[in-house]
C-alpha cells in the first residue's frame, strides 16, 4: 500500500508540474481533478472493504482450519507469518474440544444468498403474501405476523426459494429451501449447508437424523432435511430472538 501511495505521489506531482509549463489554465484544471476526489464523500463499499476482507480472510482459514488444522497452522505461521497474528486470535476464540466449535456470527448476521435479519426492511422488494390456503400450510404463531414469497437467490451454487416473515414491520424470520430429484446431489448439498452453518455458527445445538438447531445469543438456525419420494429436500430457517415475548395470535 505504501508503495502505491508513492507511486501516486510521483505521478500527480509529475503532472502538476507538466501543468505548469503548459499554462496556468491546464494547472488549474489538473489540480482540482486531483484533489477533487479527496474532497468527495467515500462510499459504503470503500469504508467496509477491510472489514469485508478481514471477513472473507477469516471464513477461508476457518474452511481450511476444518479439513487441515496442521497445514493451515503451517502457511499462517511459516509461509504467510503476516498472518499469524489473525491465526493465534482464530486459534484462542475458537478452540475445538469434545463441547465443539464456537461460532464466529450469530444468527442475525448469518447470510443466505442476498439475505439476512440484518438487512434493513426496506431494501425488501417483489414480496407476495401468502394467500390464505398457503397459510393453512405455513402457520402464523405471532400476532401481526406477515409472511411473504420473496424473490430467489444463489447459495452455496443452488438457486433457493425464499420466504421472510415480519412481525409490526419488523423482519423476524427467513426461510430458504430446495428441492434436487437426484438424491446424490441432495446428500451433498444437506453436507454442504451443515458445514457451511457449522463453520459460522459452531457446532450445533441440538442434533437428530435431517434436523439440526444452532441457538445464538440474537435468535436461531434450523436445517430441516426430508426425503420424499425420489426428491430431497432442504430448509433453512433463521428466526431472530426479537419474537420473544411477542404476543402470540
Amino acid at each position: 500500500m505504501k508503495r502505491v501511495a508513492f507511486l501516486c505521489g510521483i505521478v500527480t506531482a509529475a503532472i502538476l508540474v507538466g501543468s505548469y509549463f503548459m499554462g496556468r489554465t491546464y494547472l488549474i484544471v489538473n489540480a482540482v481533478l486531483c484533489f477533487l476526489p479527496a474532497a468527495l464523500p467515500i462510499s459504503p463499499h470503500t469504508r467496509t472493504q477491510n472489514a469485508n476482507h478481514l471477513f472473507s480472510m477469516m471464513v477461508l482459514l476457518l474452511k481450511w482450519r476444518s479439513v487441515e488444522p496442521a497445514g493451515a497452522s503451517q502457511y499462517c505461521k511459516e509461509v504467510k507469518p503476516e498472518l499469524g497474528l489473525l491465526w493465534s486470535a482464530l486459534e484462542e476464540e475458537m478452540p475445538t474440544s469434545e463441547a465443539g466449535t464456537k461460532g464466529v456470527i450469530a444468527a442475525k448476521f448469518l447470510e443466505w444468498g442476498d439475505y439476512s435479519l440484518s438487512m434493513p426492511v426496506d431494501s425488501l422488494s417483489g414480496l407476495q403474501e401468502l394467500t390464505e390456503q398457503e397459510y393453512r400450510f405455513f402457520r402464523r404463531f405471532l400476532r401481526g405476523e406477515v409472511t411473504y414469497h420473496a424473490p430467489a437467490t444463489n447459495h452455496l451454487g443452488y438457486r433457493w426459494d425464499m420466504m421472510v416473515s415480519l412481525v409490526e414491520g419488523e423482519l423476524c424470520r427467513l426461510g430458504a429451501s430446495v428441492e434436487l430429484y437426484d438424491q446424490r446431489e441432495g446428500i451433498e448439498l444437506i453436507r454442504s449447508v451443515v458445514k457451511h452453518c457449522e463453520m459460522l455458527l459452531g457446532t450445533a445445538t441440538k442434533e437428530k437424523e435431517g434436523f439440526f438447531v444452532w441457538n445464538t445469543e440474537d435468535g436461531n438456525v434450523i436445517v430441516h432435511t426430508g426425503f420424499i419420494g425420489g426428491s430431497t429436500g432442504v430448509n433453512v430457517v433463521v428466526t431472530s430472538s426479537s419474537v420473544r415475548g411477542k404476543p402470540l395470535r
